[in-house]
Formats: C-alpha cells, structure tokens, sequence
C-alpha cells in the first residue's frame, strides 16, 4: 500500500520536557493505572527522558527513535542504556523508521519477554494502548460553545492503558526525515471499551493486540494528529494515534536480541561484538574484551594512534598527526594519513609574517 498524505505531529514537539500519554474516555484521575486482565505486559512499559519505552526482554528496550538511548524508570527502577548499543531499525534499505532497540544494564530480569506480532494487524483488531502520561481533564467544547468535543489533560501524569480500534493498517509515512510502516487509531465517542488516545509526548509507547486470544506486542508509539485549529493540550474526537507496525520490523528485532558473536550486536551473553569472529583486534572471536590498553590500529591514519578500550573496541587516543603546531597554517589529513600546511591569510597571520625577519643573503 503506498503512503497516505497525513499531517503527522511528532509526539515530543508539542511541549518540551514534558510527558504525556493515553487519555482515556471511560475513566478520570486514577483510571487504569494498574493492569487490564490478561495483562499483556504492563509493568514492561517505563519512562525515559519523559517519554515512553518498553522493555520486550534479554536486556533490549523498543521505543520510537527520536525518543533516543535514555536511561529508563521500568517497573519503579532505573536503568542505564549499554553506550552505542542503540540500532534505529530500518523501514527498508538503508531508509531509517522512527524506531528503535537498545540495551540496557542491568536489566529488570522479572518481567516477562514480550511476544512480537508476526502478522499485521487489520482495521477492525482492537488495540490495547499503554504510555506515561497526563489524567483525564475537563471536557471541551469546540468549535463552538455547547459542542462537546473531547478532554482537555491534566498536569498528573502515569503509566495507564486504554483501547481503540485500528482504524488504518499497512501505512508507510513519511515524516521528519523518515519513513515508518505503520498503523492507527481513530478516537471516537464510545468507540470501544475503554478508548483512548495518545497525546503528544506519548511516543515509545506500547500497542498490543490479540492473536489466537494471546496479547501480542504489534506497535510503538510514535506520532499523533490532531484536528485544524484543534486547542493545546487537548484530546478531541477526531484525533489519530501512530503506532510503527512490528510485525514488519520483527526480523530485524530478533535478528539483534539473538546471541550470535559477530553480528555487531552485544548481547546478553557476550562483553563486546565487532561484526566478525577473529581474534587480535580487541573484541575476540568469542566475543570477550581483549587487550585492554594495547596498541591496535582501526584502519585510519588521520585519527592518530589507536588502543583498544575497555568495551573491547579499536579506538583513537589523538592527537592528530598532521598537527604542526602552527596557528598561520591549516593542516589537513588525507587518508592514509597524508599531510598538507597551507598557510592562512588572516589579518592576524599576515601580520605575524611581515614582522619575521628577512631571510639571510
């Protein structure tokens, strides 16, 4: 299916520092804040840099992409993420979506690992929806006085879960920079049990939906719309909730959660991965740190010197080696490691020139 032209508004641009999530119809201050039964894996759902994350097992955290590698509040305890073990999973290529895996250590070993959908979901599945975020309000009437509208947020905010029906399946978006297979929601007057909406500040929220009876992780929150001229801080009817659609990232999940030394994926099991199985290079071809401190070489020469570091990785300790020591000259480095001066014409040099004495005769 080819893209639909949709407005998409990214969940974190609407108020900075802030953290908003599902609103939900049925329910004020309070309202579902623990978990539905069958829970599907609420206490999974946190909070990182007032966003949302899930945590879906073995040490890995899903979240929309522009959420970034922050540490994470899972189940009333933080975690830190594992330096550059961020991956922003690819819509197709080397097109980037707005999602996200990365690890974290420690990891809340408790909690259950998530099942991610392997088929799509269809308009008509219903969709249990859970983020951080802000309370039910007071109701809105809009455009006009007397028309009600929907709920304006409250400033509490916590993790809650909601519902709705998929509205729209097989979307592929392009936004900021982007393009995310995805799914969405449509909040409506009764439209189901519980319904909800998420608000701008949501992303990185959870989406499940059922498969044979089973709740199944299916999406991440990334995005809403809203309606033309619509008042801030408001969830009307109308409005949209964007979720990325798992069942088409889920290779490539599994792929970077599987122990497998050498794939460029440090896993639960291993101290490092290179991205191949060789001894001698810091990183062993068993995937444990070697040579902590020893001189390697990373391949590049205008890098400067390299040792390996104590993630078991090649790694520059500088200085640059075309450094001449001269502030009148710009050195430039061309690989391998291939040295140029050219002097500068600023006020400053040209003066320091003209008062260098003349050559000897």
């Amino acid at each position: 299916m080819g893209k639909r032209a949709l407005s998409i508004v990214i969940a974190a641009a609407f108020v900075a520092a802030s953290a908003q999530a599902v609103l939900i119809e049925s329910g004020g201050p309070g309202s579902n804040r623990t978990a539905p039964s069958p829970d599907p894996g609420f206490p999974n759902v946190g909070t990182g840099n007032g966003l949302s994350v899930v945590y879906i097992g073995r040490g890995w955290v899903l979240s929309a992409a522009h959420v970034g590698e922050v540490r994470s509040l899972i189940d009333g305890q933080w975690y830190s993420p594992i330096p550059d073990s961020r991956v922003v999973l690819k819509y197709e290529g080397s097109t980037e979506s707005d999602l996200e895996i990365f690890r974290i250590d420690p990891y809340p070993k408790h909690l259950p690992e998530l099942a991610i959908r392997e088929r799509a979901v269809a308009a008509g599945d219903l969709a249990l929806l859970i983020g951080h975020g802000h309370e039910r309000g007071d109701t809105v009437e809009w455009p006009k006085p007397g028309r009600f509208a929907g709920y304006r947020w409250t400033g509490k905010k916590a993790i809650r879960w909601g519902t709705n029906i998929v509205e729209n399946a097989g979307l592929d978006i392009d936004a900021f920079g982007k393009r995310t297979r995805s799914f969405n929601t449509l909040f409506e007057p009764g439209g189901s049990p519980h319904e909800a909406q998420a608000t701008r500040g949501d992303s990185g929220g959870a989406a499940f939906a059922k498969h044979r009876g089973r709740w199944e992780l299916a999406g991440i929150i990334w995005g809403v719309t809203g309606l033309p001229g619509q008042p801030k801080q408001t969830a009307l009817y109308g409005s949209r909730t964007f979720a990325a659609d798992l069942s088409w990232y889920r290779e490539q999940i599994v792929e970077i959660m599987t122990p497998a030394c050498g794939n460029g994926h440090v896993t639960i099991d291993e101290e490092c991965d290179d991205g191949n199985d060789v001894d001698g290079d810091c990183c062993s071809a068993t995937c444990r740190i070697e040579s902590v401190g020893v001189a390697c070489d990373d391949g590049l020469g205008c890098n400067g010197p390299d040792v390996c570091s104590e993630r078991g990785s090649c790694e520059p300790t500088g200085p640059a080696p075309c450094d001449d020591g001269d502030p009148c000259t710009e050195d430039v480095c061309r690989e391998p490691a291939s040295c140029s001066h050219t002097p500068l014409t600023t006020p400053e040099c040209a003066q320091s020139t003209r008062l260098l004495p003349n050559p000897a005769s």
